[in-house]
């Protein structure tokens, strides 16, 4: 099998059980998932074909196999994802009492073990020979999976996919990047302080621009509500989440809403523009957390592992300020 991806380039593929996990009906299901979110009063770009949770998964794998991981490691980033609902994080925000999961946007790895269990990815792994206990712990991949402010393989993938995706990083600069990444006692670090300091800074754009934004917000608190009222009202299945794609979901949306004017209500309100509502009030109703995302990756100084904070005093500074989660409030304006 021959994958060639817009990052890392043309990949030959010659294990089987590699081969076996691309084509199965649970990866193929990512293809129809948004790494975003749905939002068409906002995100036009949301559905976007090479912004997906399969296209992400193959990049992980693909960045893996480019540093030489070892194959187990390998196989854990490409099935990293597959336990994602529809609409990606937007479950964090669907049940009031998930408040903690706002914050975190950990709902998907708390389920992740028990939904691989019920796909045919232990079957497939079992005929391979692989331990899958041992796959699905990411303990034991550095490369793959590393918490904040580290950068990995999920990390580098999710935020040079989406700023290429958007145009706001150059396809020279996600060289320059990828150039500059190497791997030092067992962990993703650069080799220079100027990538790391490209890379940082794009990645502190994106988490200021698209994942704590107005739109991002709308679409987490509005999309959340209309699944909730979905799931409330006996149209849809929690589970049915995590089996249909966001466009089977979106189908039942609007087949709902010519039935349900409560349902339409909160599915007009998604397809009105950021400019409609206000961000200043404040109430309990109205009131979701959002996750914060600042990297402070490791660069090789000689033989020694600085961080890049310990390099850049301005970064140093803005990155002590940053807080672990901020809280948004909206309401239509009248």
């Amino acid at each position: 099998m021959i994958l060639e991806d817009d990052i890392y380039g043309k990949f030959e593929i010659t294990e089987q059980v590699i081969i076996d996990l691309l084509v199965s009906p649970f990866m193929e299901r990512l293809k129809g998932i948004s790494n975003i979110g749905f939002y068409p009063g906002g995100y036009a770009k949301a559905q976007d074909e090479k912004i997906n949770r399969y296209n992400h998964s193959v990049g992980v794998f693909l960045l893996l196999r480019k540093f030489d991981a070892p194959l187990e490691e390998q196989i854990a980033g490409l099935i990293h994802d597959i336990s994602h609902s529809a609409f990606s994080h937007t479950i964090d925000h669907v049940f009031p009492e998930d408040k903690e999961y706002q914050k975190n946007n950990d709902s998907q790895d708390d389920i992740h073990e028990s939904f691989i269990s019920k796909t045919d990815i232990p079957e497939i792994l079992a005929k391979h020979n692989i331990d899958l206990s041992y796959v699905i712990n990411e303990k034991n991949f550095p490369l793959e999976e590393r918490d904040l402010p580290d950068i990995c393989a999920d990390r580098i993938d999710y935020s040079l996919r989406q700023s290429l995706a958007d145009g706001t990083l150059s396809v020279q600069n996600k060289d320059i990047i990828l150039n500059g990444l190497i791997t030092s006692d067992g962990v993703f670090c650069f080799k220079d302080e100027s990538s790391a300091q490209l890379f940082t800074e794009n990645f502190w754009r994106q988490d200021d621009v698209d994942w704590t934004n107005k739109k991002t917000v709308v679409m987490f608190h509005y999309n959340g509500k209309l699944l909730k009222k979905m799931v409330d009202k006996g149209y849809l299945l929690k589970s049915d989440l995590f089996v249909k794609n966001d466009k089977e979901i979106i189908n039942m949306f609007h087949k709902k809403s010519k039935e349900d004017n409560d349902i339409k209500g909160v599915l007009d309100i998604l397809y009105l523009p950021t400019d409609a509502f206000d961000f200043s009030m404040h109430g309990p109703e109205d009131h979701l957390y959002l996750k914060v995302r600042k990297v402070d990756p490791l660069v090789l100084v000689g033989n020694n592992l600085k961080r890049y904070s310990d390099l850049s005093a301005e970064y140093a500074e803005r990155y002590s300020k940053a807080p672990k989660y901020i809280e948004r409030y909206l309401s239509l304006k009248d």
